[in-house]
Parts: structure tokens; C-alpha cells; sequence
């Protein structure tokens, strides 16, 4: 997590699939996932996905008329 109190994307995933832990400044629009296992595998291994350089474009900025 971003301040570093989880330590792996899968914990992520699992804290908010479960509503995160209730506290008085917790938004009402985090709730409970009820995502399966199966679900959470999926999620996990598509943003792990996401990793890595990117797409450079390297075209050009405006085209001919």
C-alpha cells in the first residue's frame, strides 16, 4: 500500500476486498468487494500487467491536411 503497510499487491486487493478497516474518516464509497479468490487472481495478475515502461509515442504530433 502507499504508506507501506501492506506489503503485496495481493494483500492490497484483499484489504479492499473486505471494505478496508472501518474508521470514522473512511470514505461511505469503499465497501466490500465480495470478489472470490478467482477474481482476485485476475485482478492481481492484470495490474501486474501493467508494469514497465509503457507505450512511447514517438509519431509525429499533428497530421498533414
Amino acid at each position: 500500500m502507499h504508506d507501506g503497510s501492506i506489503s503485496t499487491l495481493r494483500d492490497v486487493v484483499e484489504f479492499y476486498n473486505r471494505g478496508a478497516n472501518r474508521n470514522p474518516d473512511l470514505s461511505p464509497f469503499i465497501r466490500p468487494l465480495h470478489l472470490t479468490s478467482h477474481e482476485m487472481d485476475a485482478l492481481v495478475a492484470f495490474m501486474e500487467a501493467l508494469e514497465g515502461e509503457g507505450w512511447q509515442d514517438d509519431g509525429p504530433r499533428r497530421f498533414p491536411r
